[in-house]
């Protein structure tokens, strides 16, 4: 016995699960660039009327973006491509926050085996936007470009960085 919709009178039986799917594998992925940037232009003044956290005073009306990355496993028996560690599969996602909307701003995804700083090559943000790291993202020439881009960054130094005071 076939389901007849409410919404729609004229279809006699659901769709196939995989329909969906099926569709979203043939499109190019600017698609999904291009309606992610069109849902995040719609949404950002909502997102930032209701963005209520206590911000520090130096700080309040810069742009703030927080980069970190992320391992996400996957089965190395159905993803072979994914190879990781021996038996580990995997992809990173490297993130950068946007704390004033609360959502990722730029998503790079790579092969897991890729360090952190080689998520995001020469990434620099408009002047004033204070970025904040961890020590994994010392690179000195992403520094210079990011102090040429008048970007204000915090991030901790490597244990073993040799430097000297001037």
């Amino acid at each position: 016995m076939s389901e007849v919709y409410i919404d729609d009178p004229g279809l006699k039986q659901s769709p196939a699960p995989s329909t969906m799917s099926d569709g979203n594998r043939k499109r190019d992925w600017r698609v999904f660039e291009s309606l992610y940037y069109r849902l995040l232009s719609h949404y950002k003044t909502v997102l930032k009327k209701y963005h209520n956290t206590h911000t520090i005073q130096e700080i309040k009306d810069k742009s703030v973006k927080l980069i970190d990355s992320s391992v996400i496993s996957l089965c190395l028996a159905m993803l072979y491509w994914a190879e990781f560690r021996i038996a580990k599969g995997g992809v990173k996602l490297h993130t950068a926050w946007d704390d004033m909307l609360m959502i990722p701003e730029v998503v790079n995804i790579s092969e897991a085996k890729v360090h952190d700083r080689y998520g995001f090559n020469q990434l620099a943000f408009p002047k004033g936007t204070v970025i904040v790291e961890d020590r994994a993202y010392i690179d000195f020439t992403l520094l210079l470009h990011r102090i040429k881009a008048e970007n204000v960054f915090a991030t901790k130094v490597k244990s073993n960085t040799t430097y000297e005071t001037v």
